[in-house]
């Protein structure tokens, strides 16, 4: 018996001590016979039909059938919702439906067993279709005339799905050794027991193998189980095929290392390592020469401070190389990809985030080849321009081109971008753009897929990717290209397309697409993209391919079973396809010079960025014998992870975004409930949990863990809505999941919410978490009555999304004559304004998140220990409320004495107050502000040192709000003002907009309280 067990199984306070993963018994794999039988399915050929192409109305009906079962071996549905179904052998049952203001196309899947001249008739309510089909290749798109364009009928690849439901298969890695034989790799997750709050759960590498790549063998497992990254496979001279793979054998580390065992032909051998650093090596790419010499290249932190370079080790008569730099620069290098041509020279493309001479930092593409383990030239520029060039994929075809395939996003990508509103007094800096882009647009660019040829010398490129793109899909939404190479050595692109670009409603559905160049001269186009069948998943889905059969090649794709409305996933699983291109014309390339994207004119949003981020990574605080720094971070930050993050980009993206675009020290992913639903319990359905999106995000906190460089957190967003309110739940031990959460509205289960509050800060308290309120005055908010000062230290003052939530009339607040997102502004939301909880006695202290969408405008800053931050110095200024918020990179040191913000004192006189500030741009006015009320004002330009007594200290009165005007019986239903005189004073900084606008409010800082007791 394996098993993989969590010290928190039985007693969860033991967490915070205790390592978060060991293994409690010997691993044994399963058994499978050398020569495993292979399935060796029969099949025709298969074919998409879609409904509702043109008629997007719902109720329309198309249930339907195929007239002769015995033509059908099985049908797949896609992008059906919940209530559509499909009934073995022969039928469906699909009908349109509205989702938000979108009705989308629906589809089945026909895997058809008999010849390909035999017609196949099938019927809907309209009334019979039939076809042969032979007569429709890949890349045509038939139109039956009786449905007027509503229908159409696609040729799509086989699907074969060696996977099962045990497991959560993903990142496939194919195979196709010399003799023919096709292997397949990849991570298995599978949840091995859950105990309340913690899941003992791993994942391992699952091999099959194939004779002809259509029917696959028994999956085995060649590792035990624990925590791997992505694995890749090659094949030696000696014909021995090697599985390469990330492994993380010490938890929370950020310690992956890169591992290997080797088939021999009979057995796997010993696990061998193959890189030995203390930070992260992940994102590695294996390939192999004719002549069996393997190049392996990776990403892997290297120096100190630890940046990311390209690396790369090549295996040559029985030895590997030492580690080689390839990147070899002074930037964040990312996600390299590699290419063997014909004549054994390895091509390696990747993206680094520089400046390059230009105004604005963003990701340029990236090459260098290699012969064997001598670098065959120096660093190729491909892409440079300031759109964020990223991602790329590099394959060689038969005639020695390389050809390299990347996405582009925006001009400043990763800068300011949020809730903009004059009434609210929130100005931001223009020329921002989002991680992914703004929502529900028809026309803005998200990720707009590139190529680039690289023949001889010349790079150039082919006919523009957009000949492919049909009138059927939303022609902005295509990204991620990945290349394949088939067995005539033609080059192929596979494109991942999002359905809609909304963050909820059928945003979550991404489809893999494959084309070709046809025709000949200046009529060559893409070939109209070809479904990749079963590869409805998550945006960053990674896929796999290799030539062969014949003039085809082989593709692994994952789908993860996700349905309409909300495309939540329920099982990822591995579909293996077969594309036999033999229809299609052979015409050359037809190449020109390549074009770069053209820029226009670029803002440029912080030229004093890198000077502000160094300044506050240098700035000391000595207090009470000790030293401190600060460290900037969010912590409320979404992916598409989320039920309703679609346009957020994905779980890399973020990362790319706190490293590079925000240079943040710290973040954590705080998915809803760990990429669950919003309500979880009633009833128990298929996205009541999502323990593989959750096992996940965990991981990435420890992909990125670089110690002294970068310090993640392990999170997720607990949405419960008003009057109990949002949180972020943050914890600093891997392995706690989330605290389930009702379906609680106070109209619906007012009974509910003391008791769920309560059960909160147990859970809290029992697994060391904080809690951290967010968007209290908004219908995801709060009206105080609940709340536990021990476990929620720090409260979101302002959301980079939204507004911030003081009171009426301060800074980016909302206003009942000027509402706000999120209900903000009106009753009964009002209540949750931060004056109303410092007023009754509250202590908290003030962070800054971003929530969906907005970037580079919301920062949690932390005054923590300094040296190397680690997550306990990062929850521990959480919950000694050692925190400010701020839009910018603001230095805000405000202290009594020895007691830093956040902080409580006893006094009988005033203490005296220091407050030194430092700002990006001249500061309009830095106030002090006391029990509610702005007792001092200044503008001292742009930095600021005051020492500052209150000539008032006597007087403890709390100012009225707007909401409460009565603090021993507030009108709110909150709890009375305890009688003991506390007094909170916090500093609040506003800068200038600009030189232009200097009297409009810019960026602004807040203070976390200091607390003075009598």
């Amino acid at each position: 018996m394996l098993v993989f067990d969590h010290p928190m199984k039985k007693a969860l306070l033991a967490v915070v001590a205790a390592s978060a993963l060991v293994w409690l018994a010997p691993w044994k794999r399963r058994p499978v016979p050398v020569h495993a039988a292979l399935e060796s399915p029969a099949a025709c050929c298969a074919f998409q039909i879609t409904f509702g192409q043109k008629r997007k109305v719902p109720g329309i009906n198309w249930s339907g059938g195929v007239r002769d079962a015995a033509q059908v071996r099985r049908i797949l549905g896609w992008h059906l919702d919940e209530t559509d179904s499909i009934v073995p052998p022969n039928r469906w049952n699909v009908s349109l439906r509205a989702i938000g203001n979108f009705v989308p196309p629906k589809g089945v899947i026909i895997d058809i067993l008999t010849p390909p001249g035999q017609p196949v008739t099938f019927f809907t309510r309209t009334g019979d279709v039939t076809f042969v089909p032979g007569s429709i290749p890949y890349g045509v798109v038939y139109t039956p005339p009786q449905y007027n364009g509503d229908v159409t009928i696609e040729r799509v690849p086989v699907p074969v799905t060696p996977t099962s439901k045990e497991f959560e298969d993903d990142d496939p890695a194919l195979l196709r050794s010399r003799n023919g034989r096709y292997w397949m790799a990849w991570v298995a997750y599978k949840t091995r027991a859950r105990d309340e709050y913690s899941l003992t759960g791993a994942d391992e590498i699952l091999i099959s193998r194939s004779s002809g790549g259509a029917g696959w063998s028994t999956p085995e497992s060649i590792t035990p189980p624990g925590d791997h990254f992505r694995v890749q496979l090659a094949e030696d001279a000696r014909g021995r095929i090697w599985a390469i793979y990330g492994l993380q054998k010490k938890m929370e580390s950020g310690n992956f290392d890169l591992f290997a065992k080797v088939w021999d032909g009979e057995r796997w051998s010993a696990e061998q390592q193959l890189t030995n650093n203390a930070n992260p090596d992940i994102f590695h790419r294996a390939a192999s020469t004719r002549d069996g010499v393997i190049y392996l290249t990776w990403m892997g932190y290297r120096g100190s401070p630890a940046q990311s370079e390209i690396l790369l080790k090549v295996f040559e008569n029985g030895n590997w190389s030492s580690e080689m730099n390839v990147s070899a620069s002074a930037d964040d290098d990312w996600e390299p990809s590699l290419g063997v041509a014909a004549n054994g020279q390895a091509h390696i493309a990747w993206d680094s985030y520089r400046r390059g001479g230009r105004p604005v930092a963003s990701y340029d593409i990236l090459m260098r080849s290699y012969q064997k383990a001598v670098a065959a030239g120096a660093v190729r520029p491909v892409a440079q321009t300031s759109f964020a060039e990223m991602r790329a994929d590099v394959a060689a075809d038969s005639a020695g081109r390389v050809w390299i395939a990347w996405e582009e996003g925006g001009i400043n990508w990763g800068k300011d971008t949020g809730y903009e509103n004059a009434k609210h007094r929130i100005k931001l800096r223009k020329g921002g753009y989002e991680l992914y882009g703004p929502p529900n647009s028809q026309t803005a660019l998200y990720r707009r897929p590139r190529v680039a040829v690289l023949a001889g010398d010349q790079l150039q490129q082919p006919a523009n990717i957009a000949t492919a793109y049909p009138d059927t899909l939303q022609k902005n939404l295509w990204q991620n290209p990945r290349l394949a190479v088939d067995g005539s050595g033609r080059a192929w692109l596979l494109l991942r397309h999002q359905t809609i670009a909304v963050g909820r409603f059928a945003g979550h559905m991404f489809d893999y697409y494959a084309t070709t160049l046809t025709g000949e001269g200046a009529a060559q186009k893409w070939m109209n993209p070809v479904l990749l069948p079963a590869s409805t998943g998550r945006q960053d889905t990674a896929t796999a391919a290799v030539p062969g059969p014949g003039e085809g090649f082989t593709v692994a794709v994952v789908g993860d079973g996700r349905r309409l409305p909300v495309g939540l996933p329920e099982n990822h699983e591995i579909t293996v396809a077969q594309v036999d291109p033999a229809t299609l014309s052979r015409g050359l390339p037809a190449l020109a010079a390549f074009q770069p994207a053209a820029e226009g004119n670029v803002p440029v949003t912080h030229p004093e960025e890198e000077e502000a981020v160094r300044r506050m990574r240098g700035y000391r605080i000595q207090a009470g014998g000790a030293t401190y720094k600060i460290v900037r971070g969010d912590i409320h930050r979404h992916t598409e992870i989320s039920m309703d993050g679609a346009t957020d980009g994905s779980l890399w993206d973020l990362y790319r975004y706190a490293l590079n675009a925000a240079a943040f020290d710290y973040i954590a992913v705080t998915d809803h409930n760990y990429g669950a639903w919003l309500d979880t319990d009633e009833p128990e359905g298929r996205n009541t949990d999502d323990i593989y999106q959750y096992w996940r995000t965990q991981k990435s906190a420890d992909l990125f863990h670089v110690p002294g460089r970068f310090t993640p957190l392990y999170g997720y967003e607990r949405s419960i809505n008003f009057p109990l309110g949002h949180r972020n739940i943050i914890h600093v031990k891997r392995g706690v999941f989330s605290y389930r959460v009702p379906r609680l509205h106070v109209s619906e289960r007012p009974d509910l919410i003391e008791k769920d509050a309560q059960g909160l800060w147990a859970y809290l308290r029992r697994t060391a978490g904080v809690g951290v309120p967010h968007t209290s005055a908004t219908s995801m908010g709060t009206d105080w009555r609940l709340r536990d000062d021990g476990v929620e230290p720090v409260t979101e003052i302002y959301q980079g999304d939204r507004n911030s939530y003081e009171d009426e009339g301060q800074p980016r607040a909302a206003l009942p004559d000027a509402t706000g997102p999120g209900e903000a502004g009106r009753q009964p939301f009002q209540k949750g304004l931060i004056w109303n909880a410092l007023g009754v006695g509250y202590k908290m202290g003030f962070i800054a998140s971003s929530d969906h969408l907005s970037t580079h405008i919301s920062y949690a800053n932390l005054i923590v220990p300094d040296g190397v931050t680690t997550r306990e110095a990062i929850q521990e200024a959480l919950r000694a409320r050692r925190t400010y918020a701020s839009t910018d990179n603001i230095i805000v040191d405000f202290r009594a004495g020895d007691v830093l913000q956040g902080g409580e004192l006893t006094a009988r006189s005033s203490p005296t107050f220091t407050i030194r500030a430092t700002g990006t741009a001249p500061i309009l006015r830095y106030e002090i502000i006391k029990n509610n009320k702005v007792i001092y004002s200044a503008a001292p330009g742009t930095e600021a040192v005051l020492t500052y007594r209150d000539d008032s200290f006597a007087n403890t009165d709390m100012i009225v709000t707007s909401q409460i005007k009565n603090w021993e019986k507030p009108e709110t239903g909150i709890r009375p003002r305890p009688k003991a005189p506390v007094t909170y004073y916090y500093v609040r900084v506003i800068q200038s907009y600009s030189a232009e606008e200097k009297d409009v409010e810019g960026e602004i800082a807040w203070s976390s309280p200091i607390f003075v007791g009598r």
